[in-house]
């Protein structure tokens, strides 16, 4: 039977390029961890505890570091924070802004969405402040 893996070091092209670090080479190397073995429970809270200093997150805060691809983090947010009348503010420059506006409304949220051009840092400044305060967006 061939093959099938790699033999050359390769450059993953989505948005990036990215190379995967030798460091990561390793670890991806290693055995597999149960999700209940006590060497990844332990190896989770430490990432849980990076996660709360790097965000700065205050006392008592709960970190989760989410295992998937950035559309399965969006989801989680939108999950989380969004409920039937919730208005959310949507910066739309392409597929993926859209995609968190139809996650909005798919959860009950209004979904405000702008579109950038080069005059929009006053607009989206000022429809966040109305946001914040509870005016509508305009």
């Amino acid at each position: 039977m061939p093959n099938l893996l790699p033999d050359t070091e390769r450059i993953l092209l989505g948005p990036g390029p990215s190379a995967t670090s030798p460091r990561v080479m390793r670890a991806m190397a290693a055995p597999t961890l149960s999700h209940l073995d006590p060497q990844m429970v332990a190896l989770l809270d430490d990432v849980r505890a990076r996660l709360t200093r790097l965000f700065r997150a205050p006392d008592g805060s709960f970190a989760l570091a989410i295992s998937g691809t950035g559309t399965s983090g969006m989801e989680t947010a939108v999950a989380n924070l969004v409920r039937e009348g919730t208005r959310a503010l949507v910066v739309v420059t392409g597929y993926f802004g859209d995609r968190l506006a139809q996650m909005c409304e798919r959860y009950g949220g209004r979904a405000a969405e702008r579109a950038p051009d080069l005059a929009c840092r006053h607009r989206c400044d000022r429809a966040g402040r109305n946001l914040h305060w509870g005016a509508e967006p305009d």
